[in-house]
């Protein structure tokens, strides 16, 4: 189905996306924004997942905190030098820090807590295991 297509067969019906990735919330955002409040579109999940606006309101970009190579100092990896070492178990509060400030400020922008969203794990873990996710933008 083309895009015109897809939008003319769910113009006027309440839809349901499966999935909370990538792709689920750009059909949601799509469909929800061709039927408006009158048609909801509703997502249906199974585990929560951290998901991020692409900036925060003092205009640092959140890659600049998560995909940096300062941040790639931060964790200790397999056969790395003394020194290496070192400077990643110091870096360890700032890594700890960092994570925590995106948790709090993604739970309190986006209302995680009033919609039952909150994730039970860290953001670490979406980080490593790949699942960070940014929302799209409005």
């Amino acid at each position: 189905m083309d895009n015109l297509t897809a939008v003319e067969f769910v113009k006027g019906k309440k839809v349901v996306v499966v999935g909370f990735g990538k792709t689920g919330l750009d059909i949601a955002r799509e469909f929800a924004s061709v039927n408006g409040p009158e048609h909801p579109c509703t997502i249906v999940y199974r585990h929560d997942h951290w998901k991020f606006g692409t900036w925060f309101p003092w205009g640092i970009s959140l890659q600049n905190f998560m995909f940096s190579r300062f941040r790639e100092l931060m964790f200790h990896k397999p056969d790395e030098g003394f020194l290496l070492s070192v400077v990643a178990t110091f870096l360890s509060p700032l890594r700890w820090a960092v994570s925590r400030l995106l948790e709090i400020y993604n739970k309190s922008s986006l209302q995680l807590a009033k919609f039952n969203m909150v994730p039970q794990h860290s953001i670490l873990i979406d980080f490593h295991s790949g699942l960070l996710m940014y929302l799209p933008n409005p």
